[in-house]
């Protein structure tokens, strides 16, 4: 209904629509108690509708003027109602450094400490740096392309690994309903990686073992050598999670890498002669950690207390070992190729500790067991011959 609105007929109005005559477009909206003034327009096929104020707030006169202002921009090609809305998200998302912390306290629950903790080192040592002042919609495709390229030039898959942070982050907004969208979206990692295939003869592991001693990696190599297990899991490993009567090495589920089905499950490792010894020989405790820091402090690691990630001491047996590309999983890899290459990669699969279907896991705990304790024990026995024959051989040249 097109009315001459008066400020009288305003609060008399029952609910409907009421258009002003004077001024196009603008309309007195009742709907029960509210009263508001809005403007409609169409932007393409789409009527859309700008909210001016409160007719029983606004005078008659303010709603005409600020109805002209909008209709005005909408004229010259604007869009009132979708600022209005980016305004809002802006509100509500401010900066990409304020968006970081509500992605990380919203998922960092779902994820694992050691994913958490590198998240957080990337999202502030590659991510905010560029962008954390800037507005979560103000970033630019080409922004992020050449970012990821500056990166890539020395550190290729540190670019691809915090360019898989930021696309979280904003398909995680755009999933919230924060952003309408993401800068991303089209985007490749700016490096392909190449799957490291790597594995160490017997007498580079020799070596390997041989050049670990005196550093803070000194037990945590052996162990990963004679367990197969990851670095992170040797690193924290505890003395209240091994039972050296039994033979067995409880890894709590967060601790372990599993996967998302199987992540509440602690994973057991049989421990062989050799890691047995080890373990002896480090002083086997009922509490603590079995490799504290040497500062009783970690920065890197999820929980205070145990050793950390490090490079110093790869590189020392590097150096010593003369295996120059030695990386601690390639270890994992090859005790892994190598009862896969004598009992076949099911029973490479239990001793490694990697996923297993659910009703394995249910039904056949025992077995899977005893399969990954033969097939360990080979290796300590396998292995274990060829560093007692280096040893003695030493002894003999002395």
């Amino acid at each position: 209904m097109k009315l001459k609105l008066e400020n009288t007929l305003v609060r008399a109005l029952g609910p409907g629509d009421y258009y002003d005559s004077i001024v196009r477009r603008l309309v007195l909206r009742v709907r029960g108690k509210a009263r508001r003034y809005v403007i409609r327009y169409r932007k393409g096929t789409v009527t859309k509708r700008f909210v001016l104020g409160d007719a029983t707030v606004l005078s008659l006169a303010e709603a005409r003027k600020r109805a002209k202002k909008k209709l005005g921009q909408v004229d010259d090609d604007g869009d009132p109602q979708a600022e209005k809305v980016a305004e809002r998200q802006a509100a509500k998302t401010g900066t990409v450094a304020a968006l970081a912390v509500r992605f990380v306290a919203d998922q960092g629950k779902r994820w694992r400490p050691k994913t958490q903790t590198e998240f957080e080192r990337l999202l502030e040592r590659e991510i905010l740096p560029e962008f954390g002042s800037q507005r979560p919609e103000d970033v630019k495709r080409g922004d992020v392309r050449l970012w990821m390229k500056a990166i890539a030039e020395t550190r290729p898959t540190t670019a691809n690994r915090a360019f898989e942070v930021l696309r979280r982050a904003y398909s995680w907004a755009v999933e919230e309903e924060l952003l309408q969208g993401s800068p991303l979206v089209g985007l490749k990692k700016p490096y392909e990686e190449e799957p490291r295939e790597r594995t160490f003869t017997d007498a580079e592991l020799v070596r390997i073992l041989a050049a670990a001693p005196g550093t803070t990696y000194g037990g945590v190599i052996p162990l990963i050598v004679w367990t197969g297990v990851r670095s992170h899991e040797a690193r924290s490993a505890r003395w209240q999670d091994i039972d050296v009567r039994r033979h067995v090495w409880t890894i709590p589920a967060k601790y372990a890498k599993r996967s998302r089905k199987a992540r509440a499950a602690p994973r057991t490792v049989p421990l062989n002669a050799p890691s047995l010894e080890l373990l002896r020989e480090l002083g086997c405790r009922d509490i603590g950690w079995v490799f504290p820091a040497p500062t009783r402090a970690c920065d890197t690691c999820a929980e205070p207390g145990h050793v950390g990630k490090a490079t110093h001491p790869v590189t020392v047996v590097r150096r010593r070992s003369g295996v120059a590309d030695f990386r601690l999983h390639d270890v994992r890899r090859t005790v892994g190729q190598r009862i896969a290459d004598e009992w076949g990669t099911g029973r490479m699969h239990l001793a490694l500790g990697h996923a297993r279907g659910k009703l394995a896991d249910t039904y056949a705990p025992a077995p899977a067991l005893r399969l990954a304790r033969e097939a360990l024990d080979w290796w300590g026995e396998e292995l274990g011959a060829l560093v007692g024959t280096e040893s003695e051989a030493k002894g003999r040249t002395r």
